[in-house]
């Protein structure tokens, strides 16, 4: 196949940011940056050599170039899989992100009652291509292949070398936008660290044995909380939770009563969720130093 070797990434880098106290006990930070990486190391959508799509019986060739290239590395195949392919890493693109950080922190003394530290956190990030290089065409479906059966033309499998679902997996996997609050109290040996997490919206393409289908986690917060006790200067107890009430992220929707990936595990939750997909951690820690 014509996938070069490997080569290094390169990147220019361009931030500013300031830090201002405009009252007391408080501080705020900004920070604000662009970079642009060239030859950016990615991982290639699978690319198909076959594929059985919903209602066949048996897999449609996408690409003999694959199979070849399968075949040329000593792998003898099984018969009767629904689909074989391949997916590389390789210098695929290049892409600008650019984005700021903003923090401001404030401190209340509320004398015996204890002292807060408070933390207000804001991230935008952007992330976009500004050149993607084209898939071989080796490994390119032919028109006729796509004619006989235009299904082939559902899996993006043409064009550039990071179809939708790679591309949409740098871009839009990750939340643009990232707000935390936090409270920390302390109190003699007591201290509670109260965080609230904000997620932007989020989406992924998903494809399956009918098609590509667009999946959205809209905005979502989550609540971490540590409750901590200081026996000794030496020994303390923690117990506390991260995402204490248990958000989960949604579960691949069905289409035609199956999992619309094609997979065949069903209530899967989707696993480009920026949270997680385990829920709920729940701890107790006690720590002893020397």
């Amino acid at each position: 196949m014509c996938f070069k070797p490997l080569s290094p990434e390169t990147s220019t880098n361009y931030s500013i940011g300031f830090v201002a106290h405009p009252m007391d006990h408080m501080q705020l930070t900004l920070d604000v940056y662009d970079i642009d990486l060239k030859n950016r190391i990615e991982v290639t959508n699978f690319i198909y050599g076959t594929f059985t799509f919903a209602g066949q019986s048996a897999p449609t060739l996408v690409s003999q170039g694959v199979l070849n290239a399968i075949a040329k590395k000593g792998v003898t195949l099984d018969t009767g899989l629904s689909y074989t392919g391949i997916s590389v890493f390789t210098n695929a693109a290049d892409t600008r992100t650019t984005g700021i950080d903003l923090t401001g922190n404030y401190a209340t003394d509320f004398d015996a009652y204890g002292h807060v530290d408070w933390t207000l956190g804001f991230n935008y990030n952007n992330t976009q291509f500004t050149h993607i290089n084209a898939l071989p065409a080796q490994v390119t479906p032919t028109a006729a292949q796509i004619a006989k059966t235009p299904l082939i033309a559902t899996l993006g499998q043409s064009g550039t070398i990071l179809g939708a679902v790679a591309q949409a997996s740098l871009t839009d996997e990750t939340p643009p936008e990232k707000a935390i609050v936090q409270a920390l109290w302390t109190l003699g040996p007591w201290a509670v660290n109260a965080r609230g997490n904000i997620y932007g919206s989020t989406s992924d393409i998903v494809t399956g044995g009918s098609g590509s289908f667009k999946e959205t986690i809209p905005t979502s917060a989550t609540m971490d909380l540590d409750i901590s006790y200081k026996f000794t200067s030496n020994i303390k107890l923690a117990v506390g939770a991260n995402n204490l009430f248990n958000l989960v992220p949604p579960t691949m929707p069905l289409v035609g009563g199956a999992p619309e990936d094609g997979a065949l595990v069903y209530k899967v939750p989707l696993l480009f969720s920026p949270y997680g997909v385990n829920g709920g951690y729940y701890y107790g820690r006690l720590t002893i130093t020397f």
